[in-house]
């Protein structure tokens, strides 16, 4: 009977066809094939890290981009827009920050350490040491109020850089006469303004130069007195011409006298202001003695 169930089980590799069991045919393949086919999985084994290796490059160089694209979205260097008094920034606005502290906060749980130091490196080799928060950004913060008042220096300097704006302002409303008149005789003697066009120019470089040596870190007293002596003497012509064509004492009265609008009254205005502020520029420089 074993030997009866032996016959009925079914060779090895077969299978049936029409109620019969027949051997399976094992296909065969030559030997050019079968090295065709051991050189066609080496390149594919051989492609697979080389994939990788361009999938992990591209997202680096992506995080690079956001990380850097997110920093200079929220801050800039000071010397573009925050104020300054003797070289050293007011960070009014929030700051200074530190790239490597602000970048590690935000990005060490999304990116990969290198990847994040490298992106450090990148905006710290172009960079200042502190950054200042952009306007813009989420880091800038409008202050409440001033912790401490300006001193009586940062003040003065403020007011004198703020006098120099406003004078550059009315001297190009003043009018002028004509350059070549002027040499035979003093043109307030015939009514014609004090200024001539070059006039304007020199005067508009000698506010620049004053704005220049107030803003300088390193000021210098004998620079801005020899300035603003030069801004009393054109300041003065314009308090004559004004007070001559009104025919008023240049005083308080010259000021309810004269039309604000009109050629005297601007002179007046320019002159007054000039005056003031060639005398806030000598009490400033007294000090640096």
């Amino acid at each position: 009977m074993a030997d009866e169930d032996k016959e009925d089980e079914p060779p090895p590799a077969a299978f049936p066809i029409d109620g019969l069991y027949r051997r399976a045919r094992v296909p065969s393949y030559t030997r050019a094939e079968m090295e065709e086919q051991d050189a066609q999985d080496r390149q594919a084994n051989e492609a697979e890290p080389d994939t990788l290796k361009e999938t992990e490059a591209a997202a680096k160089e992506a995080a690079i981009d956001d990380i850097y694209e997110w920093f200079n979205s929220n801050f800039e260097d000071p010397s573009f827009q925050t104020p300054s008094i003797n070289g050293d920034y007011i960070y009014q606005y929030g700051g200074p920050f530190d790239a490597n502290d602000v970048i590690w906060e935000i990005f060490e749980t999304e990116y990969k350490t290198e990847w994040i130091e490298e992106a450090v490196d990148l905006i710290q080799a172009d960079g200042p040491v502190d950054w200042a928060p952009k306007s813009s950004g989420e880091y800038y913060k409008i202050p409440v109020e001033e912790d401490e008042p300006l001193t009586e220096r940062a003040s003065t300097k403020l007011s004198i850089l703020s006098g120099v704006g406003e004078l550059r302002k009315t001297l190009v409303e003043l009018p002028t006469r004509p350059d070549a008149v002027g040499h035979n005789g003093p043109p307030v003697d015939i009514g014609l303004p004090p200024y001539s066009e070059k006039d304007k120019k020199d005067i508009d470089v000698l506010l620049i130069d004053v704005e220049d040596a107030v803003s300088d870190e390193n000021q210098d007293a004998t620079t801005l007195e020899k300035l603003a002596q030069k801004l009393m003497d054109y300041g003065s012509r314009a308090l004559t011409y004004a007070g001559q064509k009104a025919d008023l004492a240049v005083d308080e009265t010259i000021k309810t006298g004269i039309k604000a609008g009109s050629g005297a009254g601007l002179f007046y205005l320019f002159g007054n202001d000039a005056v003031a502020l060639a005398k806030s520029i000598l009490n400033f420089a007294e000090k640096l003695l």
